[in-house]
């Protein structure tokens, strides 16, 4: 038969339920790293990082960020030797322009290039380069730093797709109520190594984005785990390195893509050579009075079909120094060179063969110009750069 259960017994369970109904409303749920990443990327800005076109000045060096559906364009411009210099990352790939001339990058300069211009646009863009695939949050716990609570998460990077220094190890600290990223540690290898630890000023508004900029601080050699970091605020052991600023801030809407990679879609039958660049480098800006020369130089199609180049000869280039408006020397004038025609065909996107050649600079002091010239039967193709010479 049957027994209901006695009423002593209903208000027990009853009881039990309002308990444990209790208990899960005082204990607050924790946040995970990677909710804390993206609750701050939204208050610093949200889907504004994915469309934008950033500039600013950093010591000197004026940068651009371009991002919009997917791709993106990083850039430096800057004075070297007194050359006018743009190093650029994009979809595309990486390069370097002196006086609005391509220029070739070996494989060390490809990679210098990138850690300079890729580490100063993550640094400007935090938080928001958190949520990159190849990024790895871990919870570190709570903190509270002058009496403000903060969620500590560390953050590492894959190998693939973490760049050069995926290695390294950062450690950020979130406003638990204000979201914003106010302190950041990390440990890094490149160059002797060492430490860091960053504390934000200057926060403001411009553009949609939340931004600001950083006293860069160190406690090395003292320092072992950087998680503590906070600990040694106000210790004479934490000393100022640097001052991390942005400055002359522009944000606005990215621009026509078309308009950052002017790119022609083919060549007019009539010229074969539409298309195609000659990219010229030098190894210095500066050289001694006679001082060794050494120049490379190649051809590029920057077209997506083969395209043929004729030549009237077999002089496939020539070289020449020019002081102002007058050809001081030509690097052809003292050699002769079979009269039988040639061709060179170069694939869509493909570089031609290399050509090095040693020149004697100048004797004088002074400002002048490289130029290489490439003749084929449907016009010259030429490069030019700015050298000077200036004596020891």
């Amino acid at each position: 038969m049957h027994r209901s259960a006695p009423s002593s017994v209903i208000a027990l369970i009853g009881l039990g339920i309002l308990v444990v109904g209790l208990a899960i409303q005082g204990c607050e749920m924790r946040t995970t790293p990677t909710q804390t990443v993206r609750d701050s990327i939204e208050r610093h800005g949200g889907e504004r990082f994915e469309r934008l076109d950033l500039e600013f000045d950093f010591r000197g060096d004026a940068y651009r960020v371009v991002r919009a559906d997917g791709r993106f364009l990083y850039e430096r411009k800057y004075r070297q030797d007194g050359a006018s210099i743009r190093d650029w990352m994009a979809n595309e790939g990486v390069g370097r322009e002196v006086e609005g001339q391509r220029v070739e990058l070996d494989a060390s300069q490809r990679a210098s290039l990138e850690s300079t211009v890729n580490s100063v646009v993550y640094f400007a863009l935090l938080p928001f380069r958190l949520l990159d695939p190849a990024a790895r949050h871990r919870d570190l716990g709570e903190a509270e730093i002058d009496g403000e609570p903060y969620q500590v998460v560390e953050v590492t990077f894959l190998e693939e797709g973490g760049g050069r220094d995926w290695e390294d190890r950062f450690v950020y600290w979130f406003h638990r109520n204000d979201h914003t990223l106010d302190f950041m540690a990390y440990r890094f290898d490149t160059g002797e190594g060492g430490t860091r630890f960053r504390r934000a000023v200057n926060r403001r508004q411009v553009g949609g984005l939340l931004l600001q900029d950083w006293e860069n601080l160190t406690a090395d050699p003292a320092i072992e785990d950087i998680a503590r970091y906070p600990e040694w605020l106000g210790s004479p052991e934490l000393r100022l390195v640097s001052m991390v600023e942005m400055e002359e801030v522009r944000v606005g809407d990215p621009p026509d893509w078309d308009a950052l990679f002017p790119t022609p879609d083919e060549a007019p039958e009539s010229d074969p050579s539409a298309g195609v660049q000659v990219v010229l480098s030098t190894d210095r800006f500066i050289y001694p009075p006679g001082g060794e020369m050494r120049i490379r130089h190649l051809l590029v199609n920057r077209l997506a079909q083969p395209t043929t180049l004729r030549f009237p000869t077999a002089q496939r280039y020539d070289l020449l120094i020019l002081e102002g408006d007058e050809v001081i020397h030509r690097w052809s004038e003292d050699r002769a060179f079979a009269q039988v025609e040639g061709e060179l065909t170069l694939g869509g996107g493909e570089e031609g063969p290399a050509h090095q050649e040693l020149l004697e600079a100048p004797r004088d002091p002074g400002d002048y110009r490289l130029r290489v010239v490439v003749t084929t039967g449907d016009g010259p193709l030429q490069a030019e750069l700015p050298f000077r010479v200036e004596a020891p």
